[in-house]
């Protein structure tokens, strides 16, 4: 009797060793699952403003094609995009340039890296409703530029190219770095295209992307002036650093260098954006 009981005990342990075994098994073959799950993401945000935002619609039917869902959330603003990239709310933002994400990454220690592709330049010209060319400009003269360092100092690149102004060398210049200014320009900093173009009546001229005058139907070949692009200022996809190969990524560069979506930029804006791929 001692004998049967020692191995019912015995056979007992064995069948409860081999249960907890099965239930780690199948705990961690769902936790393997969810793992993968999480890997192939089919969702995807991508934080914008107006004018790239156009482009991501007309991108969107091939990149859902694939299997994803595309949310696209336009914000007025120019810094939204980057914080909601970085917290995680979004995975991409699509309406930067390189050295805009360069200097917000400095300023913000924040974490954020190209996709690795430009997509389109955005050429940047001088407007004016009151006078022809810049020799016209008055003592005095109001000129609306941006506020954000990066593109603030392109305008004042702009605006010296054209022989407005002469500014100290330095990589990133303010208003504080002119160094000659002989018609005692009055610079007005605004923080969107909006804002410039609807303040355009007032000044007595503005630098303005010609992406933003489309927005604003005003005529975007009607410059005083322009700079000399490069893609040094072309759109890039950004990211948080960590997602750059993820294959969701690839797949939203593939459908963004569509033919599809190289016709509609060059249609629908009519040389305001300038495709490079």
């Amino acid at each position: 009797m001692r004998n049967l009981k020692k191995w019912f005990v015995l056979g007992t342990a064995v069948v409860m060793t081999f249960s907890l075994a099965a239930c780690s098994g199948k705990s961690e073959g769902e936790s393997d699952g969810k793992e993968e799950k999480k890997e192939e993401k089919k969702e995807i945000a991508v934080a914008t403003t107006a004018i790239p935002a156009k482009i991501l619609e007309a991108a969107k039917e091939e990149y859902e094609a694939m299997g994803y869902k595309l949310d696209i959330q336009i914000m007025d603003d120019v810094f939204t995009q980057n914080v909601a990239t970085e917290e995680g709310s979004v995975e991409a933002n699509f309406y930067q340039y390189e050295p805009f994400m360069d200097s917000y990454n400095e300023e913000k220690g924040t974490h954020l890296v190209s996709a690795g592709r430009k997509y389109y330049d955005i050429p940047l010209s001088v407007y004016s409703e009151k006078y022809g060319n810049l020799d016209e400009l008055p003592d005095g003269a109001k000129i609306g530029i941006y506020s954000d360092a990066s593109t603030k100092a392109r305008c004042l690149q702009l605006l010296e190219d054209d022989g407005l102004i002469e500014l100290e060398d330095v990589d990133e210049p303010t208003v504080l770095d002119i160094a000659s200014n002989p018609k005692n320009v009055e610079f007005v900093e605004l923080d969107s295209d909006a804002k410039l173009t609807a303040s355009l009546s007032d000044l007595d001229a503005a630098t303005i992307y010609k992406q933003g005058m489309v927005l604003a139907e005003k005529d975007a070949s009607s410059n005083i002036a322009a700079d000399s692009t490069d893609d040094t200022y072309a759109i890039i996809l950004v990211v948080k650093e960590g997602n750059e190969d993820a294959q969701w990524l690839k797949d939203l560069d593939k459908a963004l260098t569509s033919d599809k979506v190289r016709d509609f930029i060059n249609n629908e804006f009519e040389g305001a954006l300038k495709p490079l791929f």
